[in-house]
C-alpha cells in the first residue's frame, strides 16, 4: 500500500515536471551528466597502451557498460531538437534547423582548429591532418561532430514519418539488420572486404548512428508513457535492469573483442545492447526529479549538463596531450590491472574536473559559444 501511495506521488511530481519541459526536465539534465562523464571515462589513460597490455582487454571490458554515454548523447540531441521544433510553430523550421546547425558549427570549427594547430606544431603533415579531421579523430572524440551534421541532414528529410510507431520500428529494425550484415562480414560468412572499407572510414559512418535520429523523435511524442512506465518500477527493479543491461553489453563486447582479434575501432558502438541502452536509461531516470535528489549532486549534475559540449572537446584534446607526455614517461614501465585501473579511475576523475573548470573559465571570459 505505501509502496503505491509513492508511485502515485512519484507520478504526480512526473506529470508536474513534464508540464514544465518547455522550460526544464531534470532528468534530461542527468542523463547528460551520466553520458559526459561517462564519455571522459574512455580517454582517461594517460600511460601508453603496451605499459598495461596484459590487461587492456580486462580493463575495456569492465569499462564497457559505460558506453550508452553516445547513444544517449545522440538521442538526447535530437529529443532536444524535435521539442524546439514542435513548441515554436511560428518559427520557419528551416530557419530553426540552420540556427541549431550553426550553434555547432561554432565549437566544432573552433575546437577542430585547435586541435589542428597543435598537430601542425607537434610535427604532423597536412594529409595527416585532414584525414584526421575526415574521420573525426583530429581529437578523441571529434567524430561526434561529424555524426551529428549527418544526423541533421537525415532529419529534415524524415523526422514527420519518425513520430508513428511503425516507421520508429521500422528505424531500429533496419538498424538491426546493419549491424547483423556487419558482423556477418567480421566473421568472414558474407563480404569479408567490406571491414577494411570500414575501418578506413572509421566512426562518423552514419550507417551505426541512424537509429537514435528514431529514437530522439519517438521518445519527446511518448515521454508521458515513458515516465508512466519508469514510475511504475520500483528502485529494486530498476537495478535489476541496469546490471543485467551492463552484463548484455559486456558480452556482447567480449564477442566483438573476438570477432576483430581485439582490433575493436571503429566498431565500438556495434553492439545490439547500445540501442537497448537508451529506451533503459530512459525508462529509468525519467521519473527522477531534483527534489529527490540533495542540493550538492544536483549543482554538479546541472554543471555537467550545462557544460557538456565544452567537457567532450576539451577532455578530447587534453587527453591526447596528456598521453604523448605520458606515452615519452612511462613507454618502460609495466602495469599490473589494479595498477592500471588506479591509474584510469584518478585520470578520469582528474580529466573530468579539469575540463570541467576550463569550460567555466571560457564562459566567463565571454566565449560560452564554445562550451555550452
Amino acid at each position: 500500500m505505501q509502496q503505491q501511495h509513492q508511485a502515485s506521488i512519484n507520478m504526480d511530481t512526473s506529470v508536474k515536471a513534464l508540464a514544465n519541459f518547455n522550460n526544464r526536465l531534470f532528468f534530461i539534465d542527468l542523463l547528460k551528466a551520466m553520458s559526459i562523464t561517462a564519455v571522459v571515462s574512455f580517454h582517461a589513460m594517460f600511460v601508453p597502451r603496451s605499459s598495461y597490455e596484459s590487461s587492456a582487454l580486462l580493463l575495456d571490458i569492465l569499462f564497457a557498460p559505460l558506453k550508452f554515454c553516445v547513444p544517449v548523447l545522440l538521442t538526447i540531441s535530437f529529443l532536444l531538437l524535435e521539442r524546439g521544433l514542435v513548441n515554436k510553430p511560428e518559427f520557419n523550421k528551416w530557419n530553426l534547423l540552420t540556427k541549431r546547425l550553426t550553434r555547432l558549427l561554432i565549437p566544432a570549427g573552433f575546437w577542430f582548429t585547435i586541435a589542428a594547430l597543435l598537430k601542425l606544431i607537434t610535427g604532423n603533415s597536412l594529409k595527416t591532418i585532414t584525414l584526421q579531421i575526415l574521420t573525426g579523430n583530429i581529437f578523441t572524440g571529434a567524430y561526434y561532430f561529424l555524426i551529428i551534421f549527418q544526423l541533421f541532414i537525415v532529419l529534415i528529410l524524415v523526422r514527420n514519418s519518425l513520430k508513428k510507431a511503425r516507421n520508429f520500428l521500422l528505424a531500429v529494425f533496419c538498424q538491426v539488420v546493419i549491424f547483423v550484415l556487419i558482423y556477418a562480414s567480421l566473421s568472414q560468412q558474407i563480404f569479408p572486404g567490406l571491414i577494411p572499407i570500414l575501418r578506413q572510414i572509421d566512426r562518423p559512418l552514419i550507417i551505426y548512428w541512424f537509429v537514435y535520429i528514431a529514437m530522439g523523435v519517438f521518445f519527446y511524442h511518448k515521454l508521458p508513457s515513458l515516465m508512466q512506465i519508469s514510475t511504475s518500477f520500483s528502485r529494486v527493479w530498476k537495478v535489476i535492469i541496469l546490471l543485467s543491461l551492463s552484463c548484455l553489453i559486456i558480452s556482447e563486447y567480449s564477442l566483438l573483442s573476438n570477432l576483430t582479434q581485439g582490433k575493436i575501432p571503429p566498431f565500438d558502438y556495434l553492439i545490439y545492447s547500445c540501442i537497448i541502452s537508451v529506451p533503459v536509461m530512459f525508462i529509468c531516470f525519467s521519473s527522477v526529479v531534483e527534489s529527490q535528489v540533495s542540493p550538492g549532486i544536483r549543482k554538479l549534475v546541472y554543471l555537467l549538463s550545462k557544460y557538456s559540449l565544452g567537457i567532450f572537446c576539451i577532455n578530447g584534446i587534453l587527453s591526447q596531450i596528456l598521453l604523448s607526455f605520458g606515452s615519452r614517461w612511462f613507454s618502460e614501465f609495466t602495469f599490473s590491472f589494479k595498477e592500471a585501473l588506479i591509474i584510469k579511475f584518478f585520470g578520469w576523475i582528474f580529466l573530468l574536473l579539469i575540463s570541467l573548470a576550463f569550460s567555466i573559465m571560457l564562459e566567463k571570459f565571454g566565449f560560452k559559444k564554445l562550451v555550452c
